[in-house]
């Protein structure tokens, strides 16, 4: 149901935790959890299978830190960056948390 009111399709279609709680009559307490851990679960998926996450394209190994966080994450390019040119991936602002790979 998250995909069908677009939670976060772009930058400009932003939907906020409230407008999430209201349309699935639950309280933003809840839908945060939810969120979490769709997150920790698509993280722990990417680890476990990460063919999963590099079907077509580049097939690359992302690390990314984030001052005492980091978490690798495989991912597919459709054309791999430069040197100092860069790529955005607002999917990975939400992780909050530590992730850890064991």
């Amino acid at each position: 149901m998250l995909i069908e009111v677009n939670f976060f399709d772009g930058r400009n279609e932003r939907r906020t935790i409230k407008q999430i709680a209201n349309s699935f009559e639950a309280e933003t307490s809840k839908v945060t959890k939810w969120i979490h851990e769709i997150y920790d679960d698509m993280f722990e998926l990417n680890s476990t299978k990460p063919e999963l996450f590099q079907a077509t394209g580049i097939q690359v190994d992302l690390f990314m830190t984030h001052y005492d966080k980091s978490c690798p994450l495989y991912a597919s390019l459709p054309v791999l960056p430069r040197e100092f040119e860069s790529f955005q991936f607002p999917f990975i602002q939400l992780k909050s948390e530590p992730v850890s790979f064991g």
